[in-house]
């Protein structure tokens, strides 16, 4: 859906249709290149076309989007899953700046690998063999710092920041692209963000033009009334996938709407989109997307969201989206996420392991949650996720979380052949060195005779030996008892997830100066980054979450727990996954299980009393 208005006074101009009017050659240089210039900015499909010399060629929707952002100065646009919005994106930053000289286009994303990529989208094309129309456009070579990207076109700027930190301020913007809206919050947009558009980009050329208009109204020349009226030619752009309804981009969207479809004098200047999976090129969407069309998946809300481009209530899953989003803690709180604990507290890590090699193998996942003791509730507070490491990355990450966080309670899922990761950890030079030795205490918990099963683990678990690992049987009846005390823990508030620290200002740069034992081999991330996508973890696992769904096996009536049949059939690095979820499934049991073992006394513990026959 493209939906930009229905101001009955806005006409909109057919230069091809005027081209075509002009007959045989034009003698005039002057003419000419105003009508080359007219004719290449109203066609922009086969400009880029003709700039990078046939390397890439854009499809007609993707020319509608960049008429839409050329032409209006809000837009919004709702896309599906793999519907190449960053590349639309890069292909707008390479030819804005040659029709609009002087442009500072800022292209700001929740997390600065995204941005990155954008960045590198271009720097292909320019490198591109036939590109050499392109390359004449650049004025200078790209800049690559710690935080901040820039390509410069003629006497324009594009500029590549993360949604957060020392580079947004004393930025100005004449074109703002936010991609993955959804991921920004409100605040961060409506407070940092949309501030770089609050000055004119040519408030220079504006100043001189006041002078000289000041200059002939006291020579008698020209009246007040006749000054020039300077349009707002400053552009805001927002890129995402579908959100929940409850969520701050759904309430932009609908603004937006209202706008274009009553108000007649601003409709012109907004614009916006919704671009489901079945409304672009088949030979751009993945098979597997489509297979699972066909299977019926569209009937799906999560299809719908994720490749339908359509915001729904809610997630329509065994666990709400907006039940965990009343569980999260609003940014500018504490607890943010945390890459260091805090003096004094405690914390419980689960583990979900995986060995495979494959990238589009399920995560190696851990969570950490930090134990609240006044009310009894905990918050998630740090996340591992990686696919395809090496199992010596992950006794690397286990180390920094053992020797950074205070953790009283370990959970891992031994039929994942958690032990035999534990045991590699403890037998590792870096363990050894560190004199670090995590110890299983006697978790064996028997419903049955579940007190005495609190007193043999309450007996054995011993903190001060690091006896704190509790090897859990993950079998389907566990399962179930674990997803229904989840569901528990989010209806009544005893899980809570960790705010942003990218959108806590004076948190994020504390946290950004904390020494870490950790290296990345990228040498574009660093500490800023980890802490970005630490950030990105929370939401990740509550959309994990969200997915998940109950089935029960007819012929045996156990109940399971898992993604819907559809996205269990998506292949991939980036298909749909549930091990963070899993991470906190068994955390949030673990915390259930360390306030048992904490108040068992109140239960009252048997001791052998003498007597007289």
């Amino acid at each position: 859906m493209f939906f930009e208005g229905c101001n009955p006074n806005h006409d909109i101009e057919d230069v091809n249709a005027e081209l075509l009017k002009i007959q045989g050659d034009i003698e005039d240089d002057r003419f000419a290149k105003i009508t080359l210039a007219k004719f290449l900015r109203y066609n922009l499909r086969f400009t880029f076309d003709l700039l990078t010399g046939g390397e890439f060629n854009l499809y007609p929707f993707q020319e509608i989007l960049l008429r839409a952002w050329f032409n209006k100065t809000n837009s919004l646009n709702v896309i599906s899953r793999g519907g190449s919005k960053s590349t639309a994106v890069a292909v707008f930053a390479c030819l804005y700046p040659i029709f609009e000289p002087d442009s500072q286009i800022v292209i700001v994303s929740s997390n600065f690998r995204n941005a990155r990529d954008i960045f590198a989208k271009i720097d292909k094309w320019t490198k591109s063999r036939n590109a050499f129309l392109l390359r004449q456009c650049f004025a200078k070579n790209h800049v690559r710092r710690n935080d901040l990207y820039e390509v410069f076109i003629g006497n324009s700027v594009v500029k590549f920041v993360p949604s957060s930190g020392e580079n947004l301020r004393g930025l100005r913007a004449s074109v703002l692209i936010v991609d993955e809206l959804r991921l920004v919050g409100e605040e961060t947009l409506e407070n940092v963000l949309k501030p770089l558009l609050a000055a004119p980009h040519d408030i220079t050329k504006r100043q001189k033009i006041r002078e000289l208009e000041t200059q002939l109204i006291k020579q008698g020349r020209m009246k007040e009334e006749d000054r020039m009226v300077f349009a707002n030619t400053n552009k805001f752009i927002g890129l995402s996938s579908a959100s929940f309804q409850f969520e701050h981009l759904f309430k932009l969207f609908c603004k937006y709407e209202e706008i274009i479809t009553k108000d007649l004098n601003n409709s012109r200047d907004h614009f916006i989109s919704q671009i489901g999976f079945d409304s672009i090129p088949r030979d751009m969407v993945d098979k597997s997307i489509l297979d699972a069309a066909d299977a019926g998946a569209t009937a799906d809300p999560v299809f719908m969201r994720e490749y339908g481009a359509r915001f729904i209530d809610d997630s329509m899953g065994y666990f709400s989206a907006k039940a965990m989003n009343e569980c999260t803690l609003p940014n500018g709180q504490t607890p943010t996420i945390q890459i260091k604990g805090e003096p004094g507290a405690e914390y419980i890590l689960s583990i979900d392991p995986s060995y495979s090699a494959e990238k589009n193998s399920d995560d190696f996942a851990m969570g950490l949650i930090k134990i609240n003791r006044e009310n009894k509730t905990g918050t998630l507070v740090h996340n591992y996720a990686l696919a395809g490491g090496d199992i010596l990355d992950h006794i690397k990450y286990l180390h920094y979380l053992i020797t950074y966080f205070n953790i009283v309670y370990i959970i891992i899922d031994s039929t994942g052949h958690g032990e035999n990761f534990m045991n590699a950890a403890n037998e590792s030079v870096l363990f050894k060195s560190s004199n670090i030795e995590l110890k299983s205490f006697d978790c064996e918990f028997d419903k049955k005779d579940y007190v005495n099963s609190l007193r043999r683990a309450k007996y054995s678990y011993n903190l001060s030996k690091r006896v704190i690992v509790d090897s859990l049987i993950f079998d389907a009846k566990n399962k179930h008892e674990m997803n229904e005390h989840l569901v528990y823990c989010i209806t009544f508030k005893k899980i809570w997830f960790a705010s942003k620290a990218a959108a806590y200002g004076v948190v994020f740069e504390a946290m950004s100066k904390t020494q870490l034992p950790l290296k990345w081999e990228d040498e574009n991330y660093n500490i800023l980054e980890f802490i970005r996508d630490q950030d990105d973890l929370i939401d990740e696992t509550k959309k994990q979450t969200s997915l998940i769904v109950p089935k029960v096996n007819p012929s045996t009536g156990v109940m399971s727990f898992d993604l819907p049949n559809h996205l269990k059939k998506l292949t991939g690095n980036d298909r749909p996954r549930k091990d963070l979820h899993s991470a906190l499934l068994m955390g949030a049991f673990a915390l259930k299980r360390y306030w048992e073992l904490q108040d068992l006394n109140e239960i009252g513990m048997s001791t052998f009393t003498p007597f007289l026959s």
